[in-house]
């Protein structure tokens, strides 16, 4: 399970709730900054069980965050395992690609809940994950929090094998890297 925290702190980014995407940012998407880095916002194309793919293979979408080549946006499909996902809010359509808007729930092949995404057009709002042999919440990650009101950071909170919390804090930029700033620490 911790394997699944590290993955998910490297490659989890920050989407506030505050933040939109309106005219002005979707003139700027998929663009590189002077060193040819990826920054700003990305579109990110999905399949029926959230994985990444090809567009042609496409049946969602949804915005991703680049800050200067580092990519801070939740991944798609934690586990390498065939997924099934139930929706409850848009849903995809044949021949039209739909942007994730409402709630994603991610499933194991034995009906054992792995994650639940909350999207609002195209963003991520709060992703929680789970322990799929207990199914337990293992942790959330609130992209509507942030840390002294700086843009992209994010709120965390993990928790053992028994649901106990042990670690939250946030995601924050500090010192031109992004890192863990711990709020509480249970010992």
């Amino acid at each position: 399970m911790k394997n699944l925290f590290l993955i998910l702190i490297l490659f989890i980014g920050s989407f506030g709730f505050s933040q939109s995407i309106n005219n002005n940012t979707l003139d700027t998407l998929n663009n590189y900054n002077e060193k040819g880095k990826r920054h700003g916002y990305w579109v990110e194309y999905l399949n029926k069980e959230l994985r990444l793919v090809k567009k042609e293979e496409a049946s969602f979408y949804r915005y991703v965050y680049y800050d200067n080549g580092t990519y801070l946006s939740a991944p798609s499909g934690f586990s390498s395992k065939k997924m099934i996902c139930k929706i409850d809010g848009d849903k995809p359509k044949k021949d039209t690609l739909v942007l994730l808007n409402g709630i994603y729930f991610l499933y194991t092949k034995k009906d054992k809940i792995e994650s639940k995404a909350y999207y609002k057009k195209g963003l991520l709002v709060i992703l929680i994950a789970y322990n799929v042999r207990t199914s337990v919440k293992s942790a959330m990650f609130d992209f509507t929090k942030h840390y002294n009101n700086q843009e992209y950071s994010y709120y965390i909170e993990e928790y053992d094998d028994k649901a106990v919390l042990n670690w939250s804090g946030f995601v924050a930029k500090k010192n031109e890297k992004w890192k863990r700033i711990p709020i509480n620490h249970i010992p």
